[in-house]
């Protein structure tokens, strides 16, 4: 069983108020697993609520050049407090 003391290290655990008030983060990669697959998985593990949004190249392409993208490359977890986490091993410890 996963308890909240195994929650990936997670600073917030899913039943407290904390997650609740922070709202849902958003994942934004390609539509296959690659780099992202791993954050999704862990997400899920974890208990903790994702949006997943899946790019097509050209959408890529546009955010990258509205510089929406850290490194201007994805995996990218949008927080719901605003702040933007590039690269999954960033993604992963958070």
């Amino acid at each position: 069983e996963i308890t909240a003391t195994h929650r990936l290290h997670c600073k917030m655990d899913p039943t407290s108020k904390e997650l609740s008030e922070a709202g849902v983060a958003e994942l934004k990669y390609f539509d296959f697993p690659g780099k992202g697959q791993s954050i999704r998985l862990a997400f899920a593990l974890g208990g903790l609520p994702l949006k997943d949004t899946r790019l097509s190249q050209a959408n890529f392409e546009q955010l990258r050049d509205s510089g929406e993208l850290p490194f201007g490359q994805l995996p990218v977890l949008h927080l719901a407090e605003g702040d933007r986490v590039a690269q999954t091993g960033a993604i992963l410890r958070l």
